[in-house]
């Protein structure tokens, strides 16, 4: 059976391959990759018992940017992170047959490490961090000693802009590059939005993160502008988005953001290491007037006006351990996001491995930041976060192309075996329909914003 998806694209889909069972190479890659993560290639797979979070991989927090205004500590980490209460179950997330009640409440050791000022000093200090949850991050959240949301004013940060409150960095490697790549986020002024600074080569280039910088949706998603590109962006947007940020600046010091674990679950914890602030200038955002509809053969997503931000989301995949699934995101809550949908790791299978490698791709896989998949299920030996992970991190992959419009949407977002090439085409169709939607917001009465929303230019 083809465990490739039923006329759908996937980030680790590189064309027909071999349709007709397992390629002779397959067991020396599932034990070479079993090797590499330090697991016995005997070993059976088994439950979801542990999972590394981010081997390797450092965290640095630094000063506050004097330009942006400090404000004062006005949310706890605990309840900001939606942590603790038996009340706080996560609204409007339906999925099937997710039984979380056997999952840890622990992983191993986790090699991030967090440098904070002491609460009554300037002092730096480091120390590690042991409280990973395969849930997400709320309980390392809760642990950490200095990530309180800052406010000021009196504006609501759900109505009005954020950005994080302090620099913050870490290392990692690129999925495909397989190199060390250094990643740090920088406060922005209001309206700045998104934008990413690839600093290497002895020069720097700023490509804003939107659908007009749009280089390729090919394995990921990459911006450009004109020679320089950036790959893999697609996971810290989601954060981001997941968490409500509207203005960052994003300097990587190579062509790829790195992997970490293969999921967003790390970018959310950086965000949250550098805490988040409250601006006083309202938000924007568009709000459909009618449906907006791609198609790809049997592959389609739908945008439908709403009330609330809404995904419902199905992939189909002739594979024993993926099948169907479904899910439906209601509603933007950054806790229900760190905890049903930042953790989904990205995933590929077995037999296009060597392809990819052979490409000159996915030199910096591992199990240790992919879910890979044989023909009977998945080779991890730590197993799944959840039992429909497969759809999760589609929605995860979902949320970070959406941020690619520049703005806020307010919509019903329906989708039918998706993957980079539909959202993004969705994305732009959006964008490229302005009679379909009306902006909301700061000066929306403007109707010269239409322009300014479709097509930013980088400072």
């Amino acid at each position: 059976m083809d465990p490739r998806p039923k006329g759908q694209d996937h980030g680790f889909r590189t064309g027909e391959g071999d349709r007709g069972g397992s390629q002779p190479h397959n067991g020396r890659l599932r034990n070479a990759l079993l090797h590499e993560s330090g697991a016995d290639p005997g070993q059976e797979r088994g439950p979801p018992d542990r999972h590394l979070f981010a081997r390797g991989h450092d965290l640095r927090v630094g000063d506050w940017d004097p330009a942006i205004p400090r404000g004062e500590p006005s949310v706890s980490p605990r309840a900001y992170a939606g942590a603790g209460s038996a009340g706080d179950q996560p609204r409007g997330v339906a999925h099937a047959a997710a039984d979380h009640s056997a999952l840890p409440a622990e992983g191993p050791r986790c090699a991030l490490r967090q440098r904070a000022r002491d609460p009554g000093g300037t002092e730096g200090r480091s120390e590690d961090l042991t409280h990973c949850s395969p849930r997400g991050l709320c309980d390392l959240v809760a642990s950490l000693p200095h990530t309180a949301a800052y406010h000021r004013g009196g504006g609501s940060s759900l109505q009005t802009q954020q950005t994080i409150a302090e620099k913050v960095s870490c290392t990692g490697i690129g999925l495909h590059s397989g190199a060390p790549v250094q990643l740090t986020l920088l406060p922005a002024r209001a309206d700045t939005g998104i934008v990413i600074v690839r600093s290497d080569g002895g020069r720097s280039v700023e490509i804003p993160a939107h659908a007009k910088f749009i280089a390729s949706s090919r394995l990921a998603t990459t911006l450009g502008r004109g020679a320089d590109t950036v790959r893999t962006v697609e996971h810290l947007l989601a954060a981001l988005h997941g968490l409500g940020v509207d203005n960052a600046r994003v300097v990587i010091e190579g062509p790829e953001l790195p992997v970490m674990d293969g999921s967003a679950a790390s970018f959310v914890y950086l965000v949250r290491s550098a805490g988040l602030f409250a601006q006083p200038e309202r938000r924007r955002g568009l709000r459909l007037r009618r449906p907006v509809e791609v198609r790809l053969g049997e592959r389609w997503i739908r945008a439908e006006p709403a009330r609330e931000f809404r995904i419902s989301y199905a992939i189909d995949f002739e594979h024993p351990a993926i099948g169907r699934q479904c899910l439906e995101i209601v509603g933007r809550n950054p806790a229900h996001f760190e905890r049903e949908v930042a953790g989904a790791r990205t995933f590929g299978f077995l037999r296009q491995v060597k392809t990819l490698w052979d490409a000159g791709l996915a030199k910096g896989g591992s199990l240790d930041n992919t879910l890979v998949l044989d023909d009977e299920g998945v080779i991890n030996p730590e197993g799944l976060r959840w039992p429909d992970e497969f759809v999760r991190h589609k929605v995860l992959d979902l949320y970070g192309d959406l941020m690619l419009l520049g703005t806020w949407l307010q919509a019903h977002i329906r989708v039918e075996r998706g993957g980079h090439a539909l959202h993004l085409a969705l994305v732009s169709e959006i964008l490229e329909s302005p009679a379909a939607w009306r902006v909301l917001g700061r000066d929306h009465l403007n109707r010269a914003l239409v322009s300014a929303v479709r097509a930013p230019e980088a400072p």
